[in-house]
């Protein structure tokens, strides 16, 4: 096996109230692709965030209003189809605020979805603090863990990202609007718990984690290796 790969990304913001959220999708995306899009919105409405606003084929892992409905967390994904069908664009039930970043991974597995488990309800803090997480659907592979913090001062940056790889931070949607940053690692464990994200000021903050398992290792590529290794 080998880890799945985060090869491109790309940031989106709307920093004035919008029903249609506009997201840029990386560049060189290819068929079967795992693309996944990562949102936060100043959910002062309390609204629901609804995927496939062009029919683009996009699955929900999860959307949560954090504290009190100070702002909502949201996650969706889909294997990429390589044409215009991949678009990324979403709504909302009412005027928001948001900030998203959108993921182009391979090596992912073909056939099972990413998992997601969120922290809900978390108050003002300087600390994001994704949940641990224990894969249903596979157990100690080499697995791509995505720790995702948010914020709702969209101002606010992160000095302190739990791990090294991948830190990424959306661009910002403003003082009252919502800002979200990943952080990622590769290890093939059956799960695992992420340290904090520290952002620069205090508001209120949520935390969520996403796993991509790596791809299937075919019968075909197994026989071959254990030929080799017979012939050495």
């Amino acid at each position: 096996m080998a880890f799945p790969q985060i090869t491109t990304h790309a940031e989106s913001q709307e920093t004035t109230n919008q029903t249609t959220h506009n997201v840029t999708l990386p560049s060189g995306i290819q068929a079967g692709d795992l693309l996944i899009l990562i949102v936060g919105t100043n959910n002062d409405n309390s609204v629901t965030i609804a995927w496939n606003a062009a029919g683009s084929g996009w699955v929900e892992l999860g959307q949560e209003a954090i504290q009190n409905f100070e702002h909502k967390l949201a996650a969706a994904y889909k294997f990429a189809a390589g044409d215009a069908t991949d678009n990324a664009d979403y709504t909302t039930t009412a005027g928001e605020e948001s900030a998203a970043i959108c993921l182009r991974i391979t090596g992912a597995h073909a056939s099972t979805p990413p998992e997601y488990t969120p922290t809900e309800f978390e108050s003002a803090s300087t600390d994001a603090n994704p949940p641990s997480l224990n894969p249903a659907n596979w157990d100690v592979e080499d697995t791509l863990w995505i720790a995702i913090g948010s914020t709702t001062n969209g101002t606010l940056t992160v000095s302190t990202y739990p791990y090294a790889a991948n830190n990424i931070t959306s661009a910002s949607a403003g003082t009252d609007g919502v800002r979200v940053a990943i952080a990622t690692t590769e290890n093939a464990a059956a799960s695992n718990d992420p340290g904090n994200f520290v952002f620069s000021g205090t508001d209120t903050v949520g935390g969520a984690q996403i796993a991509v398992r790596p791809a299937a290792v075919t019968v075909k590529a197994t026989v071959r290796r254990q030929r080799d290794m017979a012939a050495a």
